[in-house]
């Protein structure tokens, strides 16, 4: 295995992330830090939710994770049409034939 996809739900608070992005340097390992929401509250950020993604992504590419070509990057874990609202073009429903 030459590569490791996070996709982590741990985005609790920026604390949370900071350290797995951490865990992954450390490891020496070359990772994708996929940033998802966070696992508190679930129901409320899945299934017709309304919410953004937290904005916390924001500081993670500008303060930590900026080079693309770098062993660890950073990429957005979002949430599919299945799990959204029909704003923006999901339909908050799983998709049909």
């Amino acid at each position: 295995m030459t590569t490791v996809r996070d996709e982590s739900h741990i985005s609790n608070s920026p604390e949370h992330s900071d350290a797995a992005i951490a865990a992954h340097r450390e490891s020496g390992i070359r990772a994708v830090f996929d940033h998802g929401w966070p696992s508190t509250e679930a129901e409320q950020w899945q299934f017709g939710s309304a919410r953004t993604h937290p904005d916390d992504i924001r500081r993670i590419r500008n303060e930590v994770l900026s080079d693309d070509s770098a062993r660890v990057t950073l990429n957005a874990m979002l949430r599919g049409p299945e799990l959204s609202t029909g704003r923006r073009g999901g339909t908050g429903h799983p998709a049909r034939p």
